[in-house]
């Protein structure tokens, strides 16, 4: 009877203790669970093991015997690398990671095209630098629609670009090419023309760094 009298006195506190607790023990619950189980990502980049010279010996094809040189000195030899090539990398080296350095080599051959998440500042520019890089003639009847269909001044909403890569990279694939994004972590697209089988060799060795336009 007295035990059954003071669980009843008890009984508040008791649910007031679980109130409060309750919250505390879904965050550890969840923090456990995050610690043990990390997202896709993360584990795809705990084991990622990328042979990065080989997918710049890809995709710069015409300039391999360059890029090769360009990348060992990266790993070895970086004073040498900044002076031969005028960059401004730190002979400690943490300021640039392997991708990176793709895309500097990119830059310095005017294969890579880099356009800020709102779109162009250029109409055209996307295709002027693809036409570049291309010995084809490219048909652009989807991007030419999606352009008309909507005002100039509404192709800056940071959404229209990633359809116009969408319909660009439709009317590459008429030609066998694709465009390869380059996975920077930043809020621009960094991007290049390659040929289907590159784009798709590229992909299967390196998916967690590239992307294509319809992974936007």
């Amino acid at each position: 009877m007295i035990k059954k009298a003071l669980l009843i006195l008890a009984y508040p506190f008791i649910l007031l203790y679980l109130v409060i607790s309750f919250p505390f023990k879904i965050a550890y619950i969840i923090f456990k669970d995050k610690k043990e189980n990390p997202t896709k990502k993360k584990k795809e980049k705990i084991v990622d093991d990328v042979n990065f010279l080989y997918v710049g010996q890809l995709l710069f094809a015409n300039y391999k015997n360059e890029f090769t040189e360009f990348y060992n000195l990266y790993l070895t030899d970086k004073k040498q690398l900044n002076t031969k090539y005028k960059l401004n990398l730190k002979d400690n080296n943490a300021d640039f990671n392997p991708i990176e350095i793709l895309q500097i080599f990119g830059d310095l051959k005017q294969k890579i095209g880099v356009i800020d998440w709102k779109g162009e500042e250029n109409i055209n520019e996307i295709e002027d630098l693809i036409k570049s890089q291309i010995d084809k003639e490219i048909v652009w009847t989807n991007t030419i629609s999606l352009r008309n269909s909507i005002e100039e001044s509404k192709q800056n909403d940071g959404k229209f670009i990633i359809k116009l890569f969408q319909e660009i990279d439709k009317d590459l694939q008429r030609i066998n090419y694709r465009l390869l994004f380059f996975e920077m972590g930043g809020d621009a697209y960094v991007y290049i023309p390659t040929k289907t089988n590159t784009f798709d060799r590229v992909l299967e060795n390196a998916p967690n760094d590239f992307q294509s336009a319809d992974e936007l």
